[in-house]
């Protein structure tokens, strides 16, 4: 199972820190928590996520492209693919 989330951040500069907040997955779900804990080194983004500060999931192909990020999330039995911009 793969879910495609799509969030907008409001970011100065670079995208490293804790973020908290609330996505709408394209499944049709109610709005969902969500808690990142990111670092960027250049384009390439490292880290976690999960819906709060004590679930976290360690993520893969992080990528910072312009004012594009992209990375995902296993978790459970699926994957969430995440798609933002800065």
């Amino acid at each position: 199972m793969i879910a495609l989330l799509t969030a907008t951040l409001a970011l100065a500069a670079g995208v490293t820190g804790n973020w908290s907040g609330l996505i709408t997955p394209e499944t049709g779900e109610g709005p969902q928590p969500l808690y990142l804990v990111l670092h960027q080194s250049g384009d390439q983004l490292t880290g976690t996520g999960g819906p709060s500060a004590a679930e976290q999931h360690p993520m893969q192909n992080g990528r910072m492209q312009g004012d594009r990020l992209t990375f995902e999330v296993p978790a459970g039995t699926g994957t969430f693919v995440f798609e933002g911009f800065a």
